[in-house]
């Protein structure tokens, strides 16, 4: 009787969802809830192509329905179409709705739409021009991005804001009118539009972006209009040509000198052109107090800056990659270097800090190669993570022995009170090194991209390491975080490449997101039972890991955790897990085993097994739950799902054992660990000794065993 119910329900939703979808004419539509309206479902035939006129209206049976909206996602990916005409009616488009559509020259679009959503067109290649309805009030994020073809677009006067990425790469656009009715440029709006020679910001504009035009090579000349208030970070950084800025009287924010940007009371420097010409020096006037943010940024032709007394504060990113200087002097006015500061100032080899700064922000003079002796003044209280890092030929800082805040031990700069270990200068000679007793933090980049580093020894006592601590140490192959350890922050291994082996604490109960990126040697990983999420990203790219254990207790796995593992076979999911984020699994196409072993099915992202051949892998869950998964999104696209039994050992080892159809299977011993199997009577059935994460032993069914796993030993009935 529950069967025939079961049917009979299932029977109606199909037709009830038959009614509610129908296709013609090989587009798909669905019925909106009033019953009068569709819009063009999403996941359309790839196989869609040529020229597409959607129709105004379309009949089902006996009902016309009007076509008012395209859902999102709708074409995404129809890379054979080549124009489409959307209809008078349709009044919204959905996000990515025509992404990806590689063929696609022509879109004309009606005057009834008002709303086009995030990245639309995002990476339709061939689409040569845009005309935007009077209507649209807005140009949302990613919009055009990745147009590469577009030459031209009118954006009518009702745009009142351009969003992120709304136009990046379209790198064939060369002329831009902005109408006074757009108030913001988001960031990285026309980034990298390098074809782009004309542009006209008209009055009305209030705010330009970050990066809002970077990179925007072929520009030469830039007009603000009066009623520019704000200009992000970087916004015109990279616009090589690029060789004066020009300002109205009538603004209340602004001016310019001599084609360079300044505050309008002339006391702060904002914007120095890239294209000014070339070998130039330049001397900062007097009464600037502060240089702004990314102020000089990519300025590749100066090859001399003078700074003046009575500036106080050099903010983020001023003199990032200004590649051609060669020589830095910080008069003892500033204050504070801010972060990013000098970083990638690749030709300086003569750095004079003078008595008075306080502060060497986050990455300061990072990449600063020709940096071989770094001296700190006594005034300095602050320097932040990774500001010397990756200077090739920096072999020792240098310090006063009265320097209230800091001190050098063989080079390394530590905090006076020595538990802080702020940086180890790249170029100092040895391939090994051992943190002295004491230290309590590892410093944010402190190891940064030493990659002559073979071994560092951590001592017990270290609590903490910091964001890219390790970061590019290529050299690396093992690492012992003791005991003690309960924090590794972001990116902490990311792209230590030759790094085979990891020992983590169980004291461990957080682990940043990146901490293990591209770390393509990582065989294999033991994690600690105190975590409670794996973060995003953080083995993504470890492309030697082949099986992994995620223990109980965590409850999230984030987007992409396990991304591109390409060598990952088996993947234990405990039963604290609920929610895994998009992708989090993806490019696993060795992938041939899921335990997932929470009974209720954990809530999935976008895409969490893309690229795993769901005809192939199994998925194994937990007995009595094998209807749960069948009918749960994502989890019911595996074509294989077994239920096994859970065999829960002591939990003073970090050990799962379950039973499937074929034996026993056993992660989490350690490797070496010798495995027995007996039978009630005493006879040795099988040994042999854990060799990965997971060991699988085929026996027969219907009979009782005794599993040993080191010294631990457990029944186990199959």
């Amino acid at each position: 009787m529950k069967k025939l119910l079961l049917l009979s329900i299932c029977l109606f939703f199909a037709l009830m969802a038959q009614a509610l979808n129908f296709q013609i004419a090989n587009v798909k539509y669905i019925v909106n809830d009033n019953g009068v309206t569709v819009r063009v479902a999403p996941d359309q035939s790839g196989d869609l192509e040529g020229n597409l006129v959607l129709p105004s209206t379309v009949t089902n049976g006996v009902v016309t329905y009007s076509v008012t909206s395209i859902d999102n996602a709708a074409f995404y990916a129809c890379e054979n179409l080549l124009s489409v005409t959307i209809p008078e009616g349709v009044t919204s488009i959905g996000s990515y709705a025509f992404k990806n559509c590689t063929g696609l020259t022509s879109v004309i679009l009606p005057s009834t739409v008002t709303s086009l959503a995030d990245g639309a067109f995002n990476g339709c290649d061939a689409l040569l021009s845009i005309s935007l309805p009077e209507g649209i009030t807005s140009i949302s994020d990613n919009t055009f991005e990745g147009c590469s073809s577009l030459q031209s677009v009118t954006i009518p006067a009702s745009v009142t804001s351009i969003g992120l990425r709304a136009f990046s790469y379209c790198t064939k656009l060369t002329s831009l009118l902005i109408p006074g009715t757009v108030s913001s440029i988001g960031d990285e709006a026309f980034e990298y539009c390098t074809s782009l020679t004309s542009l006209t910001i008209s009055e009305g504009v209030h705010s330009i972006g970050t990066y809002a035009f970077w990179d925007c090579s072929s520009l030469t000349s830039i007009t603000f209009p009066a009623s520019l208030t704000k200009i992000g970070l970087a916004a015109f950084v990279w616009c090589d040509l690029l060789s004066e800025f020009v300002v109205p009287e009538a603004s209340e924010t602004f001016s310019s000198t001599d084609g360079i940007l300044f505050s309008k009371d002339k006391k702060t420097l904002l914007l120095y052109p890239n294209g000014k010409a070339e070998g130039e020096s330049y001397v900062i006037p007097e009464g600037v107090t502060v240089i702004g943010a990314g102020s000089f940024a990519s300025c590749t032709n100066l090859t001399s800056v003078t700074i003046p007394e009575g500036v106080t504060s050099i903010q983020e990113e001023a003199f990032y990659s200004c590649i051609n200087l060669t020589a830095m002097t910080i008069p003892s006015t500033v204050d504070s270097i801010g972060v990013y500061a000098f970083d990638s100032c690749r030709n300086i080899s003569a750095l004079t800090i003078s008595e008075g700064v306080q502060s060497i922000g986050a990455w300061a003079f990072y990449y600063c190669f020709k940096l071989s002796s770094v001296t700190i003044p006594a005034s300095v209280t602050f320097v932040g993570d990774g500001a010397f890092g990756d200077c090739n030929l920096l072999s020792e800082f240098v310090v006063n022995e009265d320097h209230p805040a800091l001190t050098v031990v063989d080079g390394v700069l530590f905090s006076k009170d020595m538990k802080t270990l702020i940086g180890y200068p790249k170029g100092k000679p040895g391939t090994t090194y051992s943190i002295p007793q004491g230290v309590t933090r590892i410093g944010g980049g402190a190891f940064d991209s030493c990659d002559s580093l073979t071994s560092i020894t951590i001592p017990e006592g270290v609590i903490s390491i910091g964001e890219w601590a390790f970061y590019y140490c290529q050299s690396l192959t093992t690492m012992i975080i003791p005991e003690g350890v309960t924090l590794l922050e972001s990116g902490v291994f990311e792209e230590c490449s030759a790094l085979t082996s990891v020992t983590l604490p169980e004291s461990m109960d957080s682990i940043g997101d990146y901490a293990f990126y591209n770390c393509e040697s990582l065989a294999s990983i033991t994690l600690p039972r105190g975590l409670s999420v794996l973060k995003e990203d953080i083995f993504e790219g470890c492309s030697s890991l082949k099986s992994v254990t995620i223990p109980e207790g965590i409850t999230v796995i984030e987007g992409y955790a396990f991304f591109s593992c390409d060598s990952l076979v088996s993947a234990l999911i405990p039963s604290s897990v609920d929610s895994i984020g998009d992708y989090a699994f993806s490019q696993n196409a060795a992938m041939r085993q899921i335990y997932c072993m929470n009974p209720v099915p954990p809530q999935t992202g976008t895409a969490v097994f893309y690229d795993v051949d769901k005809d192939s892998c199994t998925l194994y869950v937990p007995k009595g739950s094998l209807a749960a998964y069948q009918l749960a999104l994502t989890w019911m696209d595996f074509f294989h799902i077994e239920e096994v039994t859970t065999v829960v050992p002591d939990n003073s080892l970090q050990l799962s054992i379950f039973t499937d159809g074929d034996g026993i299977v056993i992660s989490g011993a350690e490797t070496g660990a010798l495995i027995t199997v007996y039978s009630t009577t005493g006879t040795l059935i099988y040994s042999g000794s854990a060799e990965g994460d997971q060991v699988r032993i085929q026996l027969p069914k219907g009979t009782l065993y005794l599993l040993k796993v080191g010294a631990q030993i457990l029944k186990v009935a199959l």
